[in-house]
């Protein structure tokens, strides 16, 4: 039975997304997931989020067209925004 909605994030790590997380997304199938929405922290920028989404979009699986990110560790502006952003997207 496929997830309706898989919340997925990451971060950069030398220009990349973790090795973990890239075998994680390529092993996703269309079947198993409706719709995914994609959420990163990083202290350096926001390209894990067109990582992630590239390779969900690749997998043929939907991604919200709303991400979230937090620059650095979150503090608790950010973890109610992203508590927003979730709630948005239920």
């Amino acid at each position: 039975m496929p997830v309706d909605l898989l919340f997925i994030g990451g971060a950069l790590y030398a220009c990349g997304i973790d090795g973990h997380l890239k075998a994680f997304l390529k092993a996703l199938k269309k079947e198993d997931v409706k719709r995914a929405a994609v959420f990163s922290t990083s202290c350096i920028s926001r390209h894990a989020l067109s990582l992630i989404k590239s390779s969900l979009t690749e997998a043929g699986i939907p991604v919200a067209e709303e991400s979230f990110y937090s620059k650095g560790r979150p503090d608790g502006r950010q973890l109610q925004e992203a508590e927003a952003y979730t709630k948005k997207l239920l």
